[in-house]
């Protein structure tokens, strides 16, 4: 699929997401890297965070993603985070990628939290949880 140690361009990123519909990718500095799954304790706290944020949002101009929609963060990083939010209504219209997003949210364990901080976004907060192996992160 793809060579860990070449760096593509954003429109090979592109070309690889659509000849491979059925896969996630991240695309970070030239870099694709798989997304993978997560557990069922991941899963229930991104639904219970979005069961929040849409109530919270209720009578607001803002639309709720799951990680099934890309998020350009940059020229060179695009992601697919958690739990995004965006008010912006240019974003609402796009078919590849979002890019004004109001906040984001990432929940992630302990070994994506040593991956995530190469990545670290510079507007980035992030909230740990009463297990310490869980972190949830808001850009």
């Amino acid at each position: 699929m793809q060579n860990p140690d070449q760096v593509y361009t954003v429109e090979e990123y592109w070309r690889m997401v659509e000849t491979f519909p059925n896969h996630a990718y991240e695309y970070v500095d030239g870099h694709i890297r798989l997304m993978t799954g997560g557990s069922p304790a991941h899963s229930q706290i991104i639904a219970n965070l979005s069961h929040l944020v849409v109530a919270a949002l209720w009578n607001k101009e803002c639309h709720v993603y799951n990680s099934d929609v890309t998020v350009q963060l940059s020229k060179s990083r695009y992601y697919h985070p958690d739990l995004t939010v965006s008010c912006d209504p240019h974003d609402w219209t796009q078919t590849k990628a979002l890019a004004s997003p109001t906040f984001i949210v990432e929940v992630h364990s302990a070994f994506q939290n040593v991956v995530k901080r190469v990545y670290h976004h510079p507007n980035c907060y992030t909230w740990v949880g009463q297990e310490a192996s869980t972190t949830s992160t808001l850009f």
